[in-house]
């Protein structure tokens, strides 16, 4: 019996932490949830619009012809290499994956909110 009680307090002790890390990744964040498909975080149109723009296209290319690390819809009527742009495919695919009806800036406040819960998880892990 009191093997069993040793080994569930800390199974308890981190299922409390990770639903505390639930709490302040949504009190971090705290206008997204209100707005999730309506409003981007963020002063004015600047790098939360290209991100924004990263995961449409990194939706769009994932689940359609185009390629995922090129695009017609920069520099048109050529297309440009996304090799060296601040892009995050994997996260993008991730969330559209886990949401397939969402809209695009639901998409993107999720990955940030999920994103913040993420960084507070495995920094408690290590």
């Amino acid at each position: 019996m009191r093997g069993r009680g040793f080994v569930r307090r800390p199974t308890v002790r981190h299922l409390f932490a990770i639903l505390l890390f639930g709490f302040l990744s949504v009190l971090f964040t705290d206008p997204i949830v209100l707005h999730l498909n309506t409003g981007v975080i963020g002063a004015g149109a600047g790098d939360n619009m290209s991100a924004l723009w990263n995961v449409w296209w990194a939706r769009k290319a994932a689940f359609g012809p185009e390629p995922l690390f090129s695009t017609p819809a920069l520099f048109a009527p050529i297309s440009t290499s996304l090799a060296l742009h601040s892009y995050a495919p994997l996260v993008s695919i991730l969330v559209s994956l886990l949401f397939p009806f969402a809209d695009t800036v639901t998409l993107y406040n999720l990955a940030l909110i999920g994103a913040v819960f993420l960084n507070l998880t495995f920094a408690y892990a290590a």
